[in-house]
């Protein structure tokens, strides 16, 4: 973290008057320091759960099905009778996308 005196700041016209005294300034950058370290914990925490969303995914050894093609010929037929019903209605389009489906 860098230090910026209260001549600098006020040159950058960030702040007026006498400046920052150095117990200021230290509050400051205490406090910089902690929001900078709740934002960390915060993305941790949430690249957790996502971690651990997958590994219970995983662990019901449910399949996990990708059609993937050009066109839509057949894959729609084909997750229609996957599904065993009509539920995939389709236009012959370059790079129609399927509704997703879990079962």
């Amino acid at each position: 973290m860098e230090v910026i005196s209260a001549r600098q700041r006020r040159a950058a016209r960030t702040m007026s008057g006498e400046g920052e005294s150095q117990l200021e300034v230290e509050r400051r950058q205490i406090r910089d320091k902690e929001a900078k370290i709740r934002r960390d914990i915060e993305e941790e925490a949430r690249l957790r759960k996502i971690t651990q969303e997958k590994v219970k995914r995983r662990s019901r050894n449910t399949p996990v099905v990708a059609l993937v093609g050009y066109t839509n010929v057949g894959k729609s037929a084909f997750l229609n009778y996957l599904m065993k019903k009509e539920e995939v209605k389709s236009k012959d389009l370059l790079f129609q996308t399927l509704n997703t489906t879990s079962r």
